[in-house]
């Protein structure tokens, strides 16, 4: 009996199999993941994602920018003097954040390097679920507790300012919830 195997009915093990599941990982005919990825819909690499980003993210934060300008004199108090100044601190100060968010709407997930495959099934995101779970129920007993206060005493406080605290409360509720999961695991 042969006992030596055909080398084409022989499973991949090893570098072989881990070559074989990252090849399957991408995209057919698309290059290794990089640092910045691709976009399958503007059917390029990564220079045509960023500039495409780039662009975008500058036009959008041009308009917000005119807008700005545009609101400017009809503030009260006005300052009519200098609009332009305003127009352009919100457009510099947007074009980052424009810019990043038409590349995330832009590139695939698939063809960045280091990205996690499912990242809704992550440890970290069933720790941001539970210490967001537990906030929202600490935040329902702060406003059933706070209610009671005020309709007792009948102290009456700025809304803007109980909104921005019960906001910095949840923020801080979160994320000492969030470390508590960590710890544990």
């Amino acid at each position: 009996m042969n006992t030596t195997a055909d080398p084409r009915s022989r499973s991949a093990s090893g570098p072989e199999r881990a070559a074989s599941t990252s090849a399957a990982a991408t995209p057919a005919g698309s290059a290794a993941p990089s640092a910045w990825g691709r976009s399958a819909r503007l059917g390029g690499g990564t220079g045509r994602l960023v500039v495409v980003s780039l662009v975008f993210g500058v036009l959008l934060a041009a308009m917000l920018g005119v807008i700005a300008y545009g609101l400017a004199g009809t503030a009260d108090p006005a300052d009519p003097r200098r609009p332009w100044v305003l127009g352009l601190v919100v457009a510099s100060g947007a074009l980052p954040v424009l810019a990043g968010t038409v590349w995330m709407l832009l590139v695939d997930r698939a063809t960045i390097k280091g990205a996690v495959r499912d990242p809704e099934e992550s440890i970290e995101s069933r720790w941001y679920d539970a210490a967001a779970g537990g906030a929202f129920h600490d935040l329902l007993v702060v406003l059933g507790l706070g209610t009671f206060v005020v309709s007792m005493t009948g102290w009456t406080a700025e809304l803007s300012l109980v909104g921005a605290g019960l906001v910095l409360f949840m923020m801080a509720d979160v994320a000492i919830r969030y470390r508590v999961q960590k710890r544990r695991g």
